[in-house]
């Protein structure tokens, strides 16, 4: 069946359901929206409408920003974009194409906010408030080793903070991926499953703490290939992530922070260190320049900022 005559089908559906000629052009539009946006053929489905593969289309169209600046997207769009696809993956699944529609239960506040007074317009954390929650998240490693599922919290999110990966590429790496010999994380599915990379460690700083996480992780015998087990063997679920990053931010900073808000501190931080667009695109796995060029908001802070030069050494002294 081609894509076209699965979409006719799933129009033929929701008129059998009773649903408005409206409602059903607003599913479809929505629909055939993310179709185009990730390129998606009809062998290609499985992959294009999985759990990783929105997730991240919702987190890049939380901040996609324009010319200006400005968030591109209310909450209130997002939300009927989420209930369209909710709509077609339970097509889907009726027609057992894939297995269950995950997003029926997903928590949409937790992907969707709302942000609090405190960050409602910041999108990226500045260096003093960086290094309150790396301080954090370091204090609950030490306090809690070596208990695996709490120091876990903390590792994935000084990940996040020194590597920039989308939540979905985070909760994807497999033990066997890490290579602290190298100083590389191999083997990270970018968006849409189909790319392999590799990004660095660094030496300084996320070294020493993986390599401990590594240390206790092996010590609890899980037998699970996955670098973030939940205790039945399973990777962390995106969503389990979320409560993490908005438990232990709002403890260390009074306020709730976004995964996608740490991803452009990293972007921001090293363009304000001198890094191109171009590197800054290879370094977040963007398909292509176009989606750095929102960044390019750092050039009017580089006389303020200095992000992430001496942040290593800073945070040594701290430690």
């Amino acid at each position: 069946m081609t894509v076209e005559n699965l979409l006719i089908k799933f129009n033929e559906s929701m008129k059998i359901e009773g649903l408005s000629s409206t409602t059903i052009q607003s599913y479809l539009s929505d629909i055939k929206k993310y179709f185009v946006d990730n390129e998606i053929t009809k062998s290609q489905i499985k992959i294009g409408f999985s759990e990783d593969s929105i997730i991240n289309y919702f987190e890049d169209l939380m901040f996609k920003q324009d010319s200006n600046n400005n968030m591109m997207y209310k909450k209130t769009y997002l939300n009927k974009k989420f209930s369209s696809i909710s709509k077609f993956l339970l097509y889907l699944t009726d027609q057992k194409i894939i297995s269950s529609n995950f997003l029926e239960k997903y928590d949409r506040k937790i992907l969707f906010g709302p942000l609090n007074n405190n960050n409602k317009k910041m999108k990226y954390l500045d260096q003093k408030i960086l290094f309150k929650f790396t301080d954090s998240l370091v204090k609950h490693f030490d306090d809690n080793r070596p208990n695996l599922y709490e120091v876990k919290k903390s590792i994935m999110i000084l990940i996040l903070i020194f590597t920039g990966l989308r939540v979905s590429e985070l909760i994807n790496i497999k033990v066997e991926s890490i290579d602290l010999g190298s100083l590389v994380i191999k083997d990270i599915k970018r968006k849409g499953g189909n790319i392999s990379d590799i990004v660095p460690i660094d030496r300084e700083f996320l070294q020493g703490y993986l390599n401990e996480y590594l240390s206790i992780l092996n010590s609890q015998n899980t037998d699970s290939v996955w670098l973030f087990p939940i205790k039945n063997g399973n990777k962390t679920s995106s969503q389990l992530f979320y409560n993490y990053i908005i438990d232990l931010s709002q403890k260390a900073l009074g306020f709730k922070v976004h995964p996608h808000m740490i991803r452009h501190s990293f972007a921001t931080a090293l363009l304000s260190n001198g890094a191109s667009t171009a590197e800054v695109r290879d370094m977040l796995g963007h398909k292509t320049i176009l989606s750095t060029e929102r960044y390019e908001h750092i050039n009017k802070i580089k006389r303020k900022y200095n992000l992430i030069k001496g942040f290593y050494s800073e945070k040594n002294n701290v430690i």
